[in-house]
């Protein structure tokens, strides 16, 4: 978590007028800080999208694929598709699964592009739906062991990453140390991060998102996608298997 003094020595202004404006925008639900995980740290490595096109209500059918396990994301998008699916899964027997027992026979599922991620060269998304609730994070293979204090510091973070080791240690009837030592753990390991997310709905012009799908030759596709990404505006490239890709 970066401290105010580390945000003053960026910004060159003193502590009060960063504290005071950035409580004002999480009260308004506009911004807010919380955790985010390396996917593949906590034990999935396999993801998968998909491009579904609706053969009834494309609402209804984002909800229903929305509440699927192992469901990331789920995108509304323009013709001629109408959903951009996320999963994420920690095996290949989960990703036969998905397909072949979660998502076939959703009512309203039409036809059904998937493509499954190679490498991502750039995941930098700031946007998240809040506010953020309570969760227990359901990881299938964190790289390290995770009791029940890890879990419910974890969600402490997540629904206010502002709070201070001291609060959630009182919070928790546990030593401001032990939850000094457990959120480096965290770190240190790679799973955890802490960051800002802004609700889409105060952001102005970023609340319309493109998607791009790009055929090249695979030869190239990570040199593109790695041009492609110090491009302003640009907040994800992954290589695909198939075409785009």
């Amino acid at each position: 978590r970066a401290s105010r003094v580390r945000i003053l020595a960026v910004t060159l202004v003193s502590a009060r007028p960063i504290v005071a404006p950035m409580a004002r925008l999480v009260a308004r639900q506009a911004l807010a800080i919380t955790t985010v995980f390396d996917w593949q740290e906590v034990g999935y490595q396999h993801d998968l999208w998909l491009v579904i096109r609706s053969d009834g209500d494309p609402s209804a059918l984002a909800r229903a694929i929305a509440g699927m396990k192992g469901v990331h994301a789920v995108l509304r998008v323009m013709d001629p598709y109408d959903l951009l699916v996320h999963v994420l899964m920690p095996d290949q027997d989960g990703l036969v699964g998905f397909l072949a027992t979660q998502l076939a026979g959703t009512p309203g599922l039409g036809d059904v592009e998937t493509a499954v991620t190679l490498r991502v060269i750039k995941y930098a998304i700031t946007l998240a739906r809040l506010p953020i609730g309570s969760s227990r994070f359901d990881f299938p293979n964190p790289q390290i062991e995770l009791d029940d204090l890890d879990h419910a510091t974890l969600s402490a973070l997540a629904q206010d990453g502002r709070q201070s080791n001291r609060q959630i240690a009182r919070d928790l009837s546990v030593s401001e140390g032990t939850i000094r030592s457990r959120i480096r753990r965290l770190e240190s390991a790679g799973m955890l991060r802490i960051c800002g997310q802004l609700n889409a709905q105060f952001t102005g012009p970023s609340v319309t998102r493109a998607i791009t799908r790009v055929r090249t030759n695979p030869a190239l596709a990570e040199s593109i996608g790695r041009s492609a990404a110090d491009l302003p505006g640009i907040n994800m490239i992954t290589m695909l298997t198939g075409s785009p890709n």
